[in-house]
């Protein structure tokens, strides 16, 4: 076995885990590009979508958990930085037609009176909100069970590589501050 022959042994092609949905169903107000990540994050079931910033990426997961909402039936958490929330609460998910709702406890998550669900990385992170606990058709950054991780470079970047404020050194990240950049099966 050549070298080449050994690596080729090693790729493991995935399989889709998601559902079809037609560009029709899609919000006319979305650009190309979004439409082709929407439409193929939803086939495939497990992705990363990466863009950077200015691609829209809110826009992308607000229609992603609109179409799995409507194909499930279940709710939809997505789990952001803080100063996120208002582009889905007040900018993008109007502009869309989504009604999202800012929940801190598991709780307001069962409470909720819209199957679109918000939160910050903290309270998931200090267990004040767990998905585990809920039927969750999907979420970004945790989204069960088709598990697409959302991630914008510059946040990655900042959480893998975090600086103390005073001096500027890098310090460690704790691996309980990115706990939802792991995903399992």
């Amino acid at each position: 076995m050549t070298y080449e022959e050994f690596l080729q042994s090693k790729i493991v092609i995935s399989r889709p885990a998601g559902f079809e949905a037609k560009a029709e169903q899609l919000h006319p107000s979305l650009f190309p590009h979004q439409r082709d990540v929407i439409l193929w994050a939803l086939r495939t079931g497990r992705a990363l979508l990466a863009a950077s910033f200015g691609l829209g990426k809110s826009a992308i997961q607000i229609e992603l958990a609109r179409l799995v909402h409507q194909h499930t039936g279940g709710a939809f958490l997505i789990v952001c930085p803080l100063g996120v929330r208002h582009q889905f609460i007040e900018e993008d998910g109007p502009r869309l037609g989504v009604t999202f709702r800012y929940v801190r406890t598991d709780a307001e998550v069962a409470a909720a009176d819209t199957p679109f669900l918000i939160t910050n990385y903290e309270r998931v992170r200090d267990g004040d909100i767990d998905p585990r606990r809920h039927t969750i058709a999907g979420a970004s950054l945790i989204m069960l069970p088709f598990r697409i991780l959302f991630s914008s470079f510059t946040l990655f970047s900042r959480a893998v590589q975090a600086r103390c404020p005073q001096c500027g050194h890098p310090q460690k990240t704790s691996r309980r501050a990115l706990p939802a950049l792991a995903g399992s099966d």
